[in-house]
């Protein structure tokens, strides 16, 4: 068969030949996400727009949207405990997790996550910057963040490619 529909070494593109709705909000999130990722300069602020579209998906794919939510709070930490807003941030983390926990029952990964959050908080306040690295904290909270939201394009890129 030819055309849009064809199958390329066992490779089917089933999704892009008929678009729907789930279809166009991944699209979205996809390119939202990689222009992220892949831009020259980003602000710590630029994740919500890549989290605007994934909140879209919610109701198909609540987990990795709260996840979602969650890593993209993290990361932007430094940014809010530089404004003043660290009592706000603690605040939005503890009941995001908190209903997270009672309402949707997330898997165990999901928890291993946010305890490697904690530990990078925990780390920030017991172990000071050496002075030759005085930005080590926001550094790995950015290497922390980024390696997340690489695993959650290639997934949502998986999910667009296999129309799951």
């Amino acid at each position: 068969s030819s055309g849009i529909n064809a199958e390329y070494g066992g490779f089917k593109h089933s999704g892009f030949g008929h678009p729907t709705h789930k279809s166009f909000i991944l699209a979205l999130t996809n390119s939202a996400l990689g222009f992220f990722l892949f831009s020259f300069h980003v602000h710590e602020k630029t994740i919500l727009i890549p989290l605007t579209t994934i909140m879209l998906l919610f109701q198909q794919a609540r987990e990795p949207a709260l996840w979602f939510t969650a890593i993209s709070t993290f990361s932007m930490w430094p940014l809010l405990y530089r404004d003043g807003l660290a009592v706000v941030y603690l605040a939005g983390m503890g009941l995001l997790l908190t209903v997270t926990h009672v309402v949707h029952k997330m898997r165990w990964w999901f928890w291993v996550s946010m305890l490697g959050c904690l530990l990078l908080h925990g780390a920030e306040v017991v172990v000071p910057a050496p002075e030759r690295y005085p930005h080590i904290h926001p550094l790995l909270n950015a290497l922390y963040s980024a390696g997340h939201f690489g695993a959650f394009f290639c997934y949502f890129n998986y999910l667009q490619v296999s129309n799951q």
